[in-house]
């Protein structure tokens, strides 16, 4: 998966997988955590926040599947 640079406090990094729907985010404090079964809407809508961090924080933490890469 190929991982885009973010300009983000939170985020260093993240990927998606369109195949698998999953997305990978490395975060500036240490460690690359992987969510699974994002649907596309959900990375598009991540893609175009203002606020990379706090789109995560209120539409992906804790609402997918996830495990540390």
């Amino acid at each position: 998966m190929r991982m885009h640079e973010c300009a983000s406090s939170l985020i260093a990094r993240y990927g998606y997988d369109t195949q698998a729907n999953a997305l990978d985010i490395e975060f500036k404090s240490g460690g690359r955590w992987r969510y699974f079964d994002v649907p596309m809407d959900t990375f598009v809508g991540f893609l175009r926040a203002g606020s990379k961090g706090k789109y995560f924080l209120s539409s992906i933490k804790g609402k997918f599947k996830e495990g540390k890469c």
